[in-house]
């Protein structure tokens, strides 16, 4: 790998960043599941405004390419055309593409890697794993597209500095709240 300076990376890591409601990033794991059929790969693109880093609309690869999802992915140059046109139609950017892969390791693989679904610097591949059985976010493969076949993967704890996924409390959190009043709450005796 050839050697990146520190610009580069500081800007594609700043155009990397977007945000995603829990709501669709659940909606997102299981669409992604349903389609994969835990069998295969599966996909999507995340689209945000024009001008904006919230994720408005979420594009499954399967909609855009149906023949797409072969045990890999094999998206054609016409899924791409329908891509462009919802993004235009709709003052839409991608932001970043998620697929799955059929076990735990998220990494890129050397197709991954050497065929990036946008050549854009700051463009996020995330992986997913298990087919899409990911508890959290933490638990993905997120890669940021330098340029030149170039990536640099986050650590799973610093996922969260370039994906943000925001709203309703996640089940860990609601657990611990419960688990936290009833201890509280255990303990008041009434006078």
């Amino acid at each position: 790998m050839t050697a990146v300076s520190n610009a580069v990376v500081n800007d594609a890591h700043e155009q990397a960043s977007f945000k995603m409601s829990r709501r669709r990033w659940r909606d997102l794991l299981g669409e992604l599941q349903r389609r994969g059929d835990d069998r295969r790969e599966s996909g999507a693109f995340l689209l945000a405004a024009n001008t904006g880093d919230h994720v408005e609309r979420v594009v499954y690869y399967d909609d855009l390419d149906a023949r797409c999802l072969t045990g890999g992915i094999s998206f054609s140059t016409t899924g791409f055309t329908e891509l462009w046109r919802i993004c235009e139609e709709q003052a839409l950017r991608v932001v970043a593409d998620v697929h799955t892969h059929p076990s735990t390791w998220v990494q890129q693989s050397e197709i991954d890697a050497s065929n990036p679904m946008m050549a854009r610097v700051g463009h996020v591949a995330m992986i997913v794993p298990s087919y899409g059985h990911a508890r959290s976010v933490e638990e993905c493969g997120v890669h940021i597209y330098l340029g030149s076949y170039q990536w640099i993967a986050l650590p799973a704890g610093n996922v969260s500095a370039v994906v943000e996924i925001y709203g309703l409390f996640s089940r860990a959190q609601t657990r611990h709240f419960w688990n936290m009043l009833t201890r509280v709450f255990g303990r008041m005796t009434p006078s």
